[in-house]
């Protein structure tokens, strides 16, 4: 089987293509672990299919079923859960696997 997995394009630390053509990156490593759940741990590389997604089209994406998962820095908010504004749809969120600090 193959996961298909909404990530961002070139974003340094998240997800970006390594002089081999390989992604790597915390979003990256993300969907090779759940791919891993899924799968097993052979071959994670083949395992996976990234899908360039930005901030605008991530949410209209995945509601149109053009990847399995999405990986992406995104905040989960209660309007995000019932109706995302773009896409019209409401979305499932895991807990979140990453904090920056930032407050208001």
């Amino acid at each position: 089987g193959i996961l298909r997995c909404g990530c961002p394009v070139e974003q340094p630390g998240f997800a970006q293509t390594n002089s081999e053509g390989r992604m790597e990156g915390f979003d990256a490593d993300l969907c090779r672990a759940v791919a891993g759940a899924i799968f097993g741990p052979d071959n994670l590389d083949y395992r996976v299919e990234y899908h360039p997604v930005s901030a605008f089209d991530r949410f209209i994406q995945l509601r149109d079923g053009k990847f399995d998962v999405l990986s992406r820095t995104t905040t989960h908010t209660m309007e995000r859960e019932v109706m995302e504004a773009n896409s019209g749809a409401g979305f499932s969120f895991t807990i979140p696997y990453l904090y920056n600090g930032l407050q208001f």
